[in-house]
């Protein structure tokens, strides 16, 4: 029974965390992108819905990493801890990213757009070559790198799940 229910925390957690970050990426930002009424309203409403993910992402990384425990010290567990090392690593390390990205990079493309917005109205009324502009598409550009690379990291995660419970 233990066995079984951390196995389903952990597929459930990768689930949750994936789903979340494909949802967010390719289908809730294009959206508001496409319909609302200016970039600017859709950049404010998707920075609030990736400050919930990021919440979502803290607490899919600890369910996983219970689940993970839960097996490790269950009755039907002859592995030793080294087994796991990895997973445990690469949870550690998901975790870092979506914090780096959640407390630098989405703060400062906040302020960098509170800024442009101040200054010429919003970010599409800044000139394309202006600092503000440039370094909000850099902190941009590195966000969206490190989701492809969390994504990456979470299928990964699945995979090493799998060959696990073989």
């Amino acid at each position: 029974m233990m066995l079984a229910l951390a196995r389903y925390l952990e597929v459930l957690a990768l689930g949750v965390w994936l789903g979340g970050m494909v949802v967010f990426s390719f289908v809730v930002a294009p959206t508001l992108f496409q319909v609302l009424p200016s970039r600017h309203l859709a950049g404010d409403v998707v920075a609030v819905a990736l400050s919930r993910l990021y919440a979502l992402s803290y607490i899919c990384g600890a369910a996983y990493l219970l689940g993970l425990f839960l097996e490790q010290v269950g009755p039907h567990s002859r592995r030793p801890w080294s087994a796991v090392a990895l997973e445990i690593g690469i949870v550690a390390a998901l975790l870092l990213i979506v914090l780096y990205s959640d407390y630098f990079l989405s703060a400062r493309m906040v302020t960098l757009r509170a800024e442009m917005k101040a200054l010429f109205g919003s970010i599409d009324q800044t000139a394309v070559e202006h600092p503000l502009r440039v370094a909000f598409h850099r902190y941009h550009r590195a966000s969206v790198g490190l989701m492809t690379g969390t994504m990456v990291g979470v299928l990964v995660l699945l995979g090493l799940a799998l060959r696990r419970w073989r």
